[in-house]
């Protein structure tokens, strides 16, 4: 029989699909979405066009939810951020 570690499956954005009913989701830097809606809702009223990268950086590790490595960012990724939450600041 396979330990729970080896049998684990990961669903979207890094959710452990064998803890049901479970509302913790981890984020990692390919969740550009949920990390933009996290932002805004955390810096409501913040025009993201005007966030330096760094801080962008600092302020997406800092999440409560993001459990991935803080050196697999890129300014691809970063600007893809950006842009998914200046989406969310236009309509919010």
């Amino acid at each position: 029989m396979a330990s729970r570690s080896s049998a684990r499956q990961c669903g979207p954005a890094g959710r452990d699909a064998s803890e049901e009913g479970s509302d913790k989701v981890k984020l990692t830097w390919q969740d550009t979405e949920e990390i933009a809606i996290q932002l805004a809702d955390r810096f409501h009223g913040i025009d993201p066009l005007t966030v330096r990268f760094t801080d962008l950086h600092k302020w997406v590790v800092g999440l409560p939810d993001f459990a991935d490595d803080s050196a697999k960012s890129s300014e691809g990724i970063l600007e893809a951020i950006q842009m998914a939450w200046h989406e969310e600041y236009k309509h919010g």
